[in-house]
Protein backbone atom coordinates (compact mmCIF):
# COMPACT_ATOMS: atom_id res chain seq x y z
CA UNK A 1 0.00 0.00 0.00
CA UNK A 2 0.92 3.27 -1.03
CA UNK A 3 1.69 6.50 1.81
CA UNK A 4 -0.01 9.55 0.77
CA UNK A 5 3.28 11.27 2.24
CA UNK A 6 6.18 11.83 0.64
CA UNK A 7 8.19 12.06 4.12
CA UNK A 8 11.60 12.45 2.33
CA UNK A 9 9.85 15.44 0.07
CA UNK A 10 8.32 16.64 3.15
CA UNK A 11 11.56 16.87 5.38
CA UNK A 12 13.88 18.16 2.52
CA UNK A 13 11.35 20.90 2.05
CA UNK A 14 11.25 21.73 5.49
CA UNK A 15 15.04 21.87 5.50
CA UNK A 16 15.31 24.08 3.02
CA UNK A 17 13.14 26.31 4.61
CA UNK A 18 14.56 26.11 7.68
CA UNK A 19 17.96 27.20 5.92
CA UNK A 20 16.10 30.50 4.53
CA UNK A 21 14.73 31.01 7.99
CA UNK A 22 18.61 31.21 9.52
CA UNK A 23 19.70 32.97 6.94
CA UNK A 24 16.66 35.51 7.04
CA UNK A 25 17.47 35.66 11.00
CA UNK A 26 20.93 36.77 10.22
CA UNK A 27 19.98 39.37 7.91
CA UNK A 28 17.55 40.82 10.70
CA UNK A 29 18.46 42.97 13.15
CA UNK A 30 17.32 43.67 16.67
CA UNK A 31 17.46 46.90 19.31
CA UNK A 32 17.61 47.20 22.75
CA UNK A 33 17.91 50.60 24.57
CA UNK A 34 18.91 50.88 28.27
CA UNK A 35 19.69 53.81 30.80
CA UNK A 36 17.70 56.23 28.68
CA UNK A 37 19.01 55.56 25.64
CA UNK A 38 22.86 55.53 27.51
CA UNK A 39 23.35 52.09 26.22
CA UNK A 40 22.39 50.84 23.08
CA UNK A 41 23.04 47.05 21.80
CA UNK A 42 22.11 45.67 18.30
CA UNK A 43 22.38 41.92 17.56
CA UNK A 44 21.05 39.76 14.53
CA UNK A 45 18.17 37.52 15.05
CA UNK A 46 20.11 34.58 15.68
CA UNK A 47 21.24 36.86 18.85
CA UNK A 48 24.76 37.57 18.32
CA UNK A 49 25.97 41.11 19.76
CA UNK A 50 26.56 42.80 16.35
CA UNK A 51 27.10 46.44 18.35
CA UNK A 52 26.89 48.04 21.32
CA UNK A 53 27.36 51.72 21.54
CA UNK A 54 27.80 53.93 25.02
CA UNK A 55 26.99 57.41 25.93
CA UNK A 56 30.07 59.30 27.05
CA UNK A 57 28.03 59.91 30.46
CA UNK A 58 27.91 56.42 31.38
CA UNK A 59 31.45 56.38 31.69
CA UNK A 60 31.44 58.44 34.52
CA UNK A 61 29.80 55.36 36.76
CA UNK A 62 31.25 52.09 36.14
CA UNK A 63 28.91 49.88 38.28
CA UNK A 64 25.95 51.56 36.58
CA UNK A 65 27.31 50.94 33.03
CA UNK A 66 28.28 47.29 33.60
CA UNK A 67 24.62 46.96 34.57
CA UNK A 68 23.70 48.92 31.63
CA UNK A 69 25.54 46.60 29.20
CA UNK A 70 24.00 43.45 31.10
CA UNK A 71 20.72 44.64 30.76
CA UNK A 72 20.91 45.85 27.46
CA UNK A 73 22.76 42.50 25.91
CA UNK A 74 20.09 40.31 27.64
CA UNK A 75 17.17 42.57 26.20
CA UNK A 76 18.71 42.53 22.78
CA UNK A 77 19.36 38.65 23.07
CA UNK A 78 15.60 38.27 24.44
CA UNK A 79 14.60 40.28 21.60
CA UNK A 80 16.01 38.30 19.09
CA UNK A 81 14.82 35.33 20.42
CA UNK A 82 11.17 36.41 20.06
CA UNK A 83 11.75 37.39 16.28
CA UNK A 84 12.97 34.09 15.80
CA UNK A 85 10.12 32.48 17.48
CA UNK A 86 7.63 34.59 15.87
CA UNK A 87 9.77 33.92 12.52
CA UNK A 88 9.77 29.92 13.06
CA UNK A 89 5.94 30.05 13.58
CA UNK A 90 5.59 32.03 10.45
CA UNK A 91 7.55 29.55 8.38
CA UNK A 92 5.57 26.10 10.46
CA UNK A 93 2.23 27.83 10.74
CA UNK A 94 -0.50 25.26 12.58
CA UNK A 95 2.38 22.72 12.53
CA UNK A 96 4.48 25.20 15.29
CA UNK A 97 1.30 24.22 17.79
CA UNK A 98 1.59 20.78 17.77
CA UNK A 99 5.38 20.94 18.25
CA UNK A 100 5.07 23.21 20.97
CA UNK A 101 2.84 20.61 22.40
CA UNK A 102 5.38 18.09 22.42
CA UNK A 103 8.06 20.62 23.69
CA UNK A 104 6.35 20.60 27.21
Amino acid sequence: MTSPWNLPGMFGQMRERMEQLQSSLERREVESLVGGGMVKVKADGRGRILKIEIDPKAMEDRAMLEDLLVAGTNQAIARAQELAQQEMQQLLGPLAGMLGKFGG
